[in-house]
């Protein structure tokens, strides 16, 4: 099984400390909410964890091995998607699928079949020649969602996924993608501010304030927290 941890790691801007010691774990099978204001953390988080930037002091692990951003094989464990998908701006849907399906060392043959399965599924089959830097903000992040579906690797971050501009089909088919990977064993983290994306969703939210975690457990537990007087936390649940 998949796993994830992030041991006391430290990371500034500037002079600024944006995660400051920060211990946290998840294993395959879990979906965890990270939830705060904006420049709480949860971005520096996701991206920290993927290796997409390094942390002053620290250390991550990923299957119980120390992770570093030179480790291209650990990297393939992850898929980021953040705010605004990491896509070849001047190539179609199928074309930045198979450029991915490289990197990732996938090679299956019924790559096209399956995306072309989770292009219906997300209403964006008709745009699949379509340069993406033609294509709405929401189809964008569409087709990056179809790549993700597609390579499966076992862990999946996501930055704020439901507030990317995808419209209703979009975000059902989502949280049926990320349902489907959790029954495969996927490990998935997703970043939000509201609390509606996380009820009745999420298994555990850990909510980031300043770089800290002040909470890390069930939506109850937290719930409880915020009734106990915390501000940051009532807060959050409003």
């Amino acid at each position: 099984m998949v796993s994830l941890e992030l041991r006391n790691v430290w990371k500034r801007f500037g002079k600024q400390d944006v995660l400051s010691g920060v211990n946290w774990q998840a294993s395959g099978g879990e979906l965890v909410a990270l939830m705060g204001v904006n420049g709480a953390g949860k971005t520096t988080m996701l991206r920290v964890m993927s290796g997409m930037v390094g942390a002053e002091s620290g250390e991550v692990f990923i299957n119980g091995k120390h992770f570093t951003r030179d480790d291209v094989e650990l990297r393939r464990q992850f898929f980021l998607l953040g705010d605004e998908p990491a896509l070849i701006p001047q190539g179609s849907a199928i074309m930045n699928l198979a450029t991915m399906a490289k990197l990732w060392q996938i090679d299956r043959p019924n790559l096209e079949e399956v995306a072309a399965e989770w292009m219906d599924r997300f209403g964006v089959l008709s745009l699949r020649e379509k340069p993406v830097s033609e294509l709405s903000r929401g189809q964008r992040y569409k087709v990056a969602l179809v790549i993700l579906a597609t390579l499966r690797p076992p862990i999946w971050l996501m930055d704020e996924p439901f507030a990317s501009g995808m419209d209703a089909q979009g975000l059902r088919t989502l949280r049926q993608l990320i349902r489907e990977g959790l029954e495969e064993g996927v490990l998935v983290v997703f970043s939000t501010q509201l609390i509606e994306m996380v009820r009745g969703f999420a298994g555990r939210v850990t909510v980031v304030s300043g770089g800290v975690i002040l909470h890390n457990g069930t939506v109850p537990e937290l719930e409880e927290k915020a009734r106990a007087g915390d501000p940051y936390l009532a807060m959050l649940m409003d």
